[in-house]
């Protein structure tokens, strides 16, 4: 027979046979649950801790990858027009990773490191902010540049360094909230 969790509630009524989740309401008020279906505060926190060090690992990885991997790749090996190309479409999807495995990192983090969990909300609105703001700024001066117009070259330059620097503060975040995850045991 299965081990029951029970605690009593409102015990001055009789109360009634009703459902709670995975447990069940007697007659006499008392809440019963199978003991395996209680997770302690503490293995919560180790399963937030290794789902956010997955995440957290994931984004860094990537966010490595792209920037020391792929990036000089693609302009080495691709004519300079087709790796332009190739890089404004990849460069959507790059930042829609980023933002998806940077939020998600945030909300698994609030409950137990909120500071790790406010740098990855940071990381995500900076993503957001990039891929829908700066990126198409980028590509529009990047034309205008290209065609010809006067000024332009200077302002692509301009969006592009921030760019290029929001990218670095942000994986220095995610390398500070990795190593942070890695050597520090949460209770």
């Amino acid at each position: 027979m299965a081990a029951r969790h029970s605690r009593k509630i409102n015990s001055g009524s009789r109360g009634v046979v009703s459902s709670v989740g995975a447990g069940f309401i007697s007659l006499d008020g008392q809440i019963h649950t199978p003991r395996s279906l209680v997770i302690p505060a503490m293995e919560l926190i180790q399963i937030l801790q290794g789902v956010a060090t997955v995440l957290v690992a994931l984004l860094a990885g990537s966010m490595l990858f792209f920037s020391f991997v792929m990036a000089p790749l693609i302009f080495i090996k691709l004519d300079i027009d087709v790796a332009g190309k190739f890089v404004r479409a990849v460069f959507p999807w790059y930042y829609l990773l980023i933002l998806i495995l940077a939020a998600v990192g945030a909300l698994t983090l609030v409950a137990f490191a909120p500071l790790n969990a406010g740098l990855m909300a940071l990381i995500a609105a900076s993503t957001a902010y990039c891929r829908q703001y700066l990126m198409p700024r980028i590509n529009e001066y990047r034309d205008r540049s290209r065609a010809g117009e006067a000024g332009t070259t200077e302002i692509f330059d301009k969006l592009h360094r921030r760019s290029e620097v929001l990218n670095g503060l942000q994986l220095l975040a995610v390398m500070a909230v990795l190593l942070h995850l890695a050597f520090v045991q949460f209770s």
